[in-house]
This record gives structure tokens, sequence and C-alpha cells, in this order.
């Protein structure tokens, strides 16, 4: 993208919304990776953390944006990432 390329010729740092989540949180993460069902995954594994009594949430390509809470999160909460 020629605007990615002028924020870089401009030193403006080009991150992802996901490395500004990891950057800013203190919740405890668990990654889910691959190419098929990752939303699935992801969703059923943060049903399952929070029926084990766990504060819980999914995200990623789930609901809202992670990085609009990151700050608000615990590090007692368990943050199921896609």
């Amino acid at each position: 993208s020629p605007f990615l390329e002028l924020a870089r010729q401009s030193g403006v740092p080009v991150t992802s919304e996901v490395a500004l989540f990891l950057a800013s949180t203190r919740a405890r993460l668990a990654v889910v990776t691959g190419t098929q069902g990752k939303s699935s995954v992801t969703q059923a594994a943060a049903d399952l953390a929070r029926a084990a009594g766990l504060a819980a949430r999914a995200g990623g390509n789930i609901g809202r944006p992670l990085v609009e809470v990151a700050e608000e999160l615990s590090p007692e909460e368990v943050v199921v990432l896609e």
C-alpha cells in the first residue's frame, strides 16, 4: 500500500491490532492458530474456560476488537485469541 510505504518512510511505526493488544494487556493468553476452524475453536475454548469458572473471553476475528478493552483486562482474566 502506498500509505504504508509513506508511513514507513516518514518513520511512523506500522503495526497490527493484535500487536497493540499484546503490548498493552495484562491478561493471560491462550492462542489458537491454523488454517481452518480457528473461530469455532477459539469460541469453544473461551466457553470451556468460563464453564470452568475462569473469567474468559474470545478475541481476534470474533466480536469487539480486543485492543479497545486491553487495558481493562486483569491478570486473572484469560483471553483466547484467534
